[in-house]
């Protein structure tokens, strides 16, 4: 990257992809910063509820992927 001065700013998990990586400069390394990532479930959706919500939204009755493409 051209000038000074430059950050780059990922999300948490690609920050650990980042600094595993043989390939990504280590003088990179301390200029990489990362902005952790948070689910919460909103509107009293548990994870069965919300897995339930989002097969229907999909449109998926099945109980996998699987099933739904025999």
């Amino acid at each position: 990257m051209a000038g000074e001065r430059k950050i780059i700013i990922t999300t948490e998990k690609d920050a650990v992809r980042l600094m595993h990586n043989p390939y990504f400069p280590q003088e990179l390394k301390p200029f990489t910063f990362y902005q952790p990532v948070a689910v919460k479930m909103i509107n009293g959706l548990d994870d069965k509820n919300f897995i339930d919500e989002l097969r229907a939204s999909a449109g998926f009755s099945g109980q996998n992927l699987q099933d739904e493409l025999s």
